[in-house]
């Protein structure tokens, strides 16, 4: 019953922290207004996956796997029984979910760790998994498939455990875990895949061929999974790895890049610290061994993400992501297996009690004087990406609601919040695209803006039906990039209204 108790306790205290990271006066930030466009693309679809966006950046692919958005349609469908939904319903719904899938993630890694008579290992689990893991800096950029992904990867880590069993129960959990990452987020998808093979090859090298076939099994779903997604979308693919920056025209602001969000994980690795000093003291002392486990070897198999470094940085920083993720569980799991708070009597019983609780003491405070660095640190996120080219603005997304519904709008990442909750066709041309539509669609936003009055921008608001052009007001007539002065003709163009952080003009072509 107390086991039941804690987990229910890690649960609640975890939610509740992931709540009060906005609370009060923020809104969801980064990419959640993306995916509460996506959800609106399904429900505009009748529940159905759309094969092309006709609101975010209209015409190009839909790539996104789209478990958790069916997860937030599903939701509205059934909220909207009771009375109309909200214009940012699906963007609530989406953090309501991905705080949900954290939280519950924390108390499932606590419920695996934890051990009865072990009060103090198991608080200082409780205290790091609840305030210390790593989804909590995913939660503040919006990284919601991410944090829904990275919950079923650790169900799977902890299946895999067991994988030596004969059970076909457990491989049909092991199997249906692998489909449904398949089916939640892209990058997730792929580390599984390697992570799933570099488990498997350590299990040939030992010889165990009947874990080696039922490893086998796995993969194979997990592959059948990938390849039902991304095959029809095998264009979009071929034309993303052959794509390159150059192929942009204008100012390219970097949605990421590796600097900001190692920095970020600083305070999340701390704790971490301490307690692997522990944990190689045991090691060196011959107290512990290190198993490799699922999840040690998952870690080690995240080295992968320096194979990127000269590719894509932001793919680098996300793996670092994930490895932090995991080492933290192996940790926590090691920290069971040796003496930590000086239980076991020795001849020095009195002194060594003494200095291992100091240590312990130590360890203990330090984790709650970190709490408000892990705060301002999460804060500091939320406004990163609540700023410069993510800089939000209500007066905006309010008059957009009613003025923009339906029609098709040029505009840089408030975009995505226009068309989250108005419905509007929105072409983004802020930042970098993969995938050839969409970088044509980038580049005629682009071109519109910094050159209104071209023949070739003109034309593109005619092909592309554009109603209104959103600025942000720093760039209205200024010079962008020293090549480009930002300005919009009266004969082409009307100003509508200056916002906090955006000026809209109304095309008359």
């Amino acid at each position: 019953m107390r086991r039941y108790l804690e987990i229910s306790l890690v649960f609640s205290i975890s939610l509740l922290i992931r709540l009060l990271i906005f609370f009060p006066g923020h809104i969801p930030t980064g990419d959640v207004a993306q995916y509460a466009t996506f959800v609106r693309e399904i429900s505009l679809n009748g529940g159905g996956i759309p094969s092309t966006n006709t609101l975010y950046m209209p015409g190009s692919d839909y790539i996104y796997p789209p478990l958790l958005f069916l997860g937030a349609y599903y939701i509205g469908d059934f909220a909207g029984l009771f009375g109309p939904l909200g214009p940012d319903f699906y963007i609530n719904t989406l953090f309501i979910m991905a705080a949900v899938f954290s939280a519950l993630c924390s108390a499932y890694i606590y419920h695996k760790v934890r051990r009865d008579g072990e009060s103090t290992r198991n608080f200082i689990s409780a205290f790091i998994v609840s305030a210390f893991s790593i989804d909590l800096y995913t939660l503040t950029w919006g990284g919601y498939p991410y944090i829904f992904a990275q919950f079923l990867l650790v169900l799977l880590l902890f299946q895999l455990d067991g994988r030596g069993s004969n059970s076909k129960r457990w491989i049909i959990i092991s199997s249906v875990l692998a489909v449904l990452i398949a089916f939640s987020h892209d990058l997730t998808y792929f580390l599984m895949i390697w992570l799933l093979i570099v488990i498997t090859a350590y299990d040939l090298y030992r010889r165990k061929f009947q874990v080696v076939y039922r490893m086998m099994i796995i993969i194979a779903a997990g592959l059948i999974a990938g390849i039902i997604w991304w095959l029809p979308r095998v264009s979009f693919v071929i034309s993303a790895l052959f794509l390159t920056q150059g192929s942009a025209i204008g100012p390219i602001v970097p949605i990421n890049n590796i600097f900001p969000i190692i920095l970020a994980e600083v305070p999340f690795s701390i704790p971490l610290v301490f307690i692997a000093i522990f944990v190689a003291r045991a090691f060196f002392r011959k107290e512990l061994a290190i198993k490799a486990d699922p999840f040690t070897l998952s870690f080690v198999a995240c080295f992968i993400g320096l194979v990127f470094l000269p590719f894509d940085e932001t793919v680098v920083a996300r793996i670092a992501l994930y490895a932090i993720f995991l080492i933290m569980i192996v940790l926590l799991r090691a920290m069971y297996q040796f003496d930590f708070t000086g239980s076991a009597v020795s001849s020095r019983v009195g002194r060594g009690l003494r200095k291992k609780w100091k240590i312990v003491s130590v360890l203990i405070v330090l984790l709650f004087l970190l709490l408000p660095v892990q705060y301002l640190n999460e804060q500091q996120s939320i406004h990163y990406y609540s700023s410069g080219s993510f800089q939000y603005d209500p007066g905006l997304v309010h008059w957009a609601e009613t003025h923009m519904a339906g029609k098709v709008v040029v505009a840089p990442s408030i975009g995505e919040y226009i068309s989250a909750v108005s419905g509007a066709k929105v072409i983004i041309y802020s930042g970098y695209f993969v995938g050839t539509v969409e970088m044509e669609l980038r580049n005629a936003g682009a071109g519109i803006i910094l050159m209104s009055g071209s023949n070739s921008s003109l034309t593109n608001v005619t092909d592309y039906q554009v109603s209104f052009i959103i600025v942000p007001n720093y760039m209205v007539n200024t010079t962008v990039d020293g090549k480009y002065y930002v300005s919009f003709s009266p004969a082409y163009y009307e100003f509508v209204e200056r916002f906090s952080y955006y000026t809209v003009y109304q095309t008359k072509v």
